[in-house]
């Protein structure tokens, strides 16, 4: 694994876990939005830190994934 993505992960998994909280409104969904955030983020690593916008592109995984059907939306 790329230690900028581990470095990147390590300083921002705290925050991305507090915004999961924001969209969701509980501990659970997010952390499920967490998870499924770091996993777009590990596939998309190598375009966005091309880009050099990690910053700018971590924060609206958790958003899509809350619009776009995250199992709370489905119930």
């Amino acid at each position: 694994m790329d230690e900028r993505f581990e470095d990147f992960v390590a300083e921002r998994a705290d925050a991305l876990l507090r915004y999961g909280y924001l969209l969701s409104g509980n501990p659970h969904d997010a952390a499920d939005l967490t998870q499924e955030a770091l996993v777009r983020l590990h596939r998309a690593w190598p375009r966005v830190r091309r880009k050099q916008a990690p910053e700018a592109y971590t924060p609206r995984v958790p958003a899509g994934a809350r619009v776009t059907g995250h199992p709370r939306d489905r119930a």
